[in-house]
């Protein structure tokens, strides 16, 4: 399994790392490391300029360990590495662009993407709880045994009715997913009061299309 950063995630998860006393970055690296960058921008040519620009910040995401990481977190799930041929990061606009997808091409094979905010490297314990949470996502996506299919299969129910049910199995999927983990004694993504107010706002707004669609 391949594992691909985008430009933008990676420049923005070592600046992060840069400004966060959380990741102890000895000062002295931090230094180096924006006086490195500064140089970059003597590169008169574009496309050698971002080349360099990605390339350093590649250099001390290794460096950091941030690399090291994510792939520690990884090696817990044992069915991606040999079902995904590549699994990418990318860095999400908005908390509800954050989520592991599964990308399935004949030729190319089976493509994991995790998407999440910079926001998320403030801190490494609650980055790694947000991971581990995705992470089985797509594990049992990838996982025989699981049987998940992207396809929800209802027919018969009209275009709110199928958004309304992927909502509650995504809701009852997360809640299994942290269940899960609470028994293999890691912290959880989302408390339990969380879920059950989630589950409660989900119960009324399908009371409420029942609702619309008697009047």
């Amino acid at each position: 399994m391949r594992l691909h950063f985008d430009e933008d995630f990676l420049e923005i998860a070592v600046f992060t790392c840069a400004t966060r006393k959380a990741w102890k970055i000895p000062s002295m690296q931090i230094t180096r490391f924006h006086r490195e960058r500064e140089r970059l921008y003597r590169i008169a040519d574009a496309d050698e300029r971002n080349a360099a620009f990605f390339d350093l910040h590649f250099e001390w995401f290794r460096e950091w360990g941030l690399e090291k990481f994510l792939t520690t977190i990884i090696a817990e799930y044992p069915h991606l590495e040999p079902q995904l041929q590549l699994l990418a990061f990318r860095k999400a606009r908005a908390k509800s662009d954050e989520a592991a997808e599964l990308y399935v091409n004949a030729e190319t094979g089976r493509h994991g993407v995790v998407a999440f905010r910079a926001e998320r490297f403030d801190e490494p314990e609650p980055l790694g709880r947000f991971l581990r949470h995705e992470f089985t996502h797509l594990h049992d996506m990838v996982d025989p045994a699981f049987g998940y299919t992207p396809e929800l299969h209802a027919p018969g129910f009209s275009s709110a009715q199928r958004r309304l049910a992927r909502d509650r199995y995504r809701l009852l999927w997360d809640i299994t997913i942290d269940a899960r983990l609470a028994r293999a004694g890691r912290a959880t993504q989302t408390p339990r009061a969380a879920h059950r107010s989630e589950e409660h706002t989900s119960e009324l707004q399908s009371r409420q299309y029942l609702v619309c669609r008697l009047l």
